[in-house]
């Protein structure tokens, strides 16, 4: 699929603030140019040099893009997302009273009677450092071990949500521009297991390996608006908890991240 847009990256503004207007006219006939698929020329070596700052974003852009287009076109072979199931589940409740009710059921005063009341369906956080804290662990500074990550059953053909992966790729794509994850509570473990739901379906994904290069996506989205990194009237920062929010999700799939995304 033939791009339609290009994107300006604005951390190489340093590039055109020096130019005259006539100058950054003729830069962006260039990047025109480039970005239709010919070769620009240039008459002005100041713009020729300004031209090349852009051109390696380019260039990545354009290479992101089309493997992102192979990537859906692979996934549409398949027969794109699985469809939802809409029929309505059956009530449970009872209508009339029941011909044979039985018994109430005494309580149990045995005090020796096993006292865990999680189900299979429950989320169980072992802590790698103490008892008093079994809900929290180090993601940074110490390794999260994977039987500190909540249990998860897949649903809907969706595999369990890689936390520990993500927290990392975060960690490693802001590092020293945000601050760094560093616990891994049951609350935030529930957030970023939505938003993985959220981009494996929203980006057509049918493994982890596309899930993960999908977040990859979302954090480049992140990447290019610089407000959320202290150039702002408040000096404001975004942490982990609020890129992974689903306000923030919503937000940046809308208006910047969903153009990386190929609609079937």
């Amino acid at each position: 699929m033939k791009k339609t847009f290009f994107v300006i990256h604005t951390d190489k503004s340093d590039a055109v603030s020096s130019l005259t207007d006539e100058q950054a006219g003729k830069l962006l006939k260039a990047m025109f140019t480039f970005n239709l698929g010919n070769t620009p020329s240039f008459d002005d070596a100041v713009v020729q040099l300004a031209f090349a700052f852009f051109k390696a974003g380019f260039d990545a852009d354009t290479e992101r893009y089309e493997r992102i287009c192979a990537r859906n076109q692979a996934n549409g072979a398949k027969g794109g997302r699985p469809p939802k199931n809409d029929e309505p589940k059956k009530p449970n409740g009872l209508n009339e009273n029941p011909k044979n009710p039985s018994e109430p059921k005494k309580a149990n005063t045995n005090t020796n009677t096993n006292t865990n009341t999680n189900t299979e369906k429950d989320i169980s956080i072992v802590s790698s450092s103490s008892k008093e804290d079994s809900s929290t662990i180090e993601v940074q500074d110490v390794p999260i071990l994977d039987s500190a990550i909540a249990i998860e059953k897949p649903s809907d053909g969706i595999p369990q949500c890689p936390f520990k992966l993500i927290c990392e790729r975060f960690n490693e794509r802001f590092a020293g521009r945000l601050p760094a994850v560093k616990i891994a509570s049951p609350k935030r473990q529930a957030v970023v297991r939505q938003r993985w739901h959220d981009i494996f379906r929203d980006c057509g994904c049918r493994s982890e390996a596309e899930g993960l290069e999908a977040v990859n996506d979302y954090f480049d989205a992140i990447a290019s608006h610089r407000w959320m990194f202290g150039e702002n009237d408040r000096g404001w920062i975004a942490s982990f908890d609020y890129i992974m929010s689903s306000r923030c999700y919503t937000k940046i799939y809308e208006n910047s991240f969903h153009r990386k995304q190929v609609r079937r």
